[in-house]
């Protein structure tokens, strides 16, 4: 509760290993993905700054935040980046953690504090029920929350949250912008193979698939599986992904819904898609590009064909 008319009020935040943050039902930032920036954890910990004011309100406001591990619970043991980095076991930090701090200054000059402390409470039974990078997300519409982001939710079935020692890493600012989506790109064909539809965007890209889904049934689940290129008689090329799942699955509420996941990404060019009782366009799909959103500061051209 903010008692008196705000001046200013900016939000400090470190969700790991990934977080979104609503205020009053609106996400913060909602342009920027997977944040804060990965670090090792041990010797330093990111946090971000936004500018908050216009979504905050005298009397009664709410704030939501959405935990996942990312790697800061775990990173895969059998990775290929990881081999690269000379590293051959799994590193585990700890359950996701949150660490937040609200400042608000009021027009008079005072000012107020709102820190994520024992007061706050934590479910887990929302409909992201599982995210990974290597394994992709899955999520269960059914169990969506309602209106938790906003004033007057009935929270008093979840549960208090546990205080937690901090990272051992320093905490600073994040220097660099969060990624953000750079492209979107439709696919250039579908066809049917099997019972499956393949989706192929044209070119590889890193990111997700925004899927429309249309006169399905309650209890419905959309798979899709991701891959770089195709097999010679056109399914999908997965042995190069180890025991990665690279897989989203999506378990319907209703007859349609749009999607796409928060807490993954994948590299792709093509996608397997099980599940839908319709034939799909290309309208139905777009594919969301990741990338750092840093300026072009140089160029180079040549006449030499090497």
């Amino acid at each position: 509760n903010l008692n008196n008319d705000i001046s200013k009020a900016r939000l400090y935040i470190s969700g790991l290993g990934q977080y979104s943050a609503y205020i009053n039902g609106t996400e913060v930032a909602a342009e920027e993905l997977l944040k804060p920036a990965i670090s090792d954890y041990t010797k330093r910990v990111y946090f971000n700054a936004y500018d908050v004011t216009a979504l905050l309100d005298k009397g009664d406001n709410a704030i939501g935040i959405t935990l996942e591990g990312g790697r800061f619970t775990t990173i895969r043991y059998d990775s290929l980046y990881l081999e690269w980095c000379g590293i051959r076991h799994a590193m585990h930090y700890g359950m996701p953690q949150l660490l937040l701090q609200l400042e608000v200054t009021y027009n008079d000059g005072t000012s107020a504090m709102i820190c994520s402390d024992e007061s706050w409470k934590i479910t887990n039974k929302g409909p992201i029920r599982t995210a990974n990078e290597f394994d992709g997300e899955t999520y269960d519409a059914n169990k969506e929350l309602g209106e938790w982001t906003k004033t007057g939710y009935d929270d008093s079935n979840w549960l208090p949250v546990e205080l937690v020692e901090a990272p051992k890493g320093e905490l600073v600012a994040q220097p660099n912008p969060n990624i953000m989506v750079q492209d979107k790109i439709r696919p250039v064909a579908i066809f049917k193979k099997d019972n499956a539809w393949i989706v192929d965007m044209g070119q590889n890209m890193v990111g997700v698939l925004d899927i429309k889904m249309r006169n399905q049934k309650a209890g419905d689940t959309i798979t899709m599986r991701f891959a770089e290129t195709l097999t010679s008689d056109s399914l999908i090329y997965i042995d190069n992904l180890r025991s990665a799942e690279a897989t989203d699955h999506y378990i319907m509420s209703g007859n349609e819904a749009q999607w796409h996941p928060m807490f993954t990404y994948h590299g792709f060019r093509y996608v397997e898609v099980n599940g839908l009782r319709d034939k799909p366009t290309v309208d139905d799909f777009e594919g969301l590009v990741f990338y750092d959103a840093m300026p072009t500061t140089g160029s180079f051209e040549t006449s030499d064909e090497i």
